[in-house]
């Protein structure tokens, strides 16, 4: 782990070293070992989580345990970027879905970053479709209406995901 630890650190941001740290190991394992580093070294949250939504994009899912131990520490994330690959890794996982984020994305529309909050506006909306149809309209509306072209652009997005559901 501490190997794993070392490379991440160094890797940081630099997206052609994560892909290769990404392609490296035993993916279950691996998994299991990035999720654990976020937890415990905020060091490792920025690379860590590009990992995981590299992965999850590419096709490799968290499993249903692996979510539940994400879930458990999105709490614990500093820094805008790591937040924002949970929020679209969300969009492409089967296990990590914005249901079961929802409530911590809609915490998401109150940072600074407007492409944290574009993404929160999305999976918030789509999180909340079910569960609470008015608050999820009303954060829909929100970024429909906000200055920001990306916030918009994502509420479109997810105006359109959920017209989609609903006529299917």
């Amino acid at each position: 782990m501490t190997e794993l630890h070392k490379w991440l650190v160094e890797a940081k941001d630099e997206t052609v070293l994560l892909s290769e740290i990404a392609k490296s190991s035993n993916q279950e394992e691996f998994v299991d070992q990035i999720i654990s580093l976020i937890e415990h070294d905020p060091e490792t949250q920025l690379p860590g989580t590009w990992i995981l939504k590299h992965l999850v994009e590419a096709g490799q899912d968290l499993s249903s345990e692996q979510a539940e131990e994400l879930l458990k520490i999105l709490n614990s994330l500093v820094d805008w970027q790591s937040k924002l690959h949970v929020l679209q890794l969300s969009s492409s996982s089967k296990t990590l879905i914005p249901e079961t984020i929802a409530s911590w994305a809609r915490g998401c529309l109150s940072e600074e970053n407007k492409f944290l909050k574009a993404w929160a506006t999305y999976v918030s909306a789509l999180g909340f479709a079910e569960k609470d149809p008015e608050l999820a309209k009303q954060i829909l509306n929100e970024g429909l209406q906000s200055d920001s072209g990306s916030i918009r652009s994502r509420a479109k997005k997810a105006a359109e995901q959920l017209a989609k559901l609903n006529a299917g």
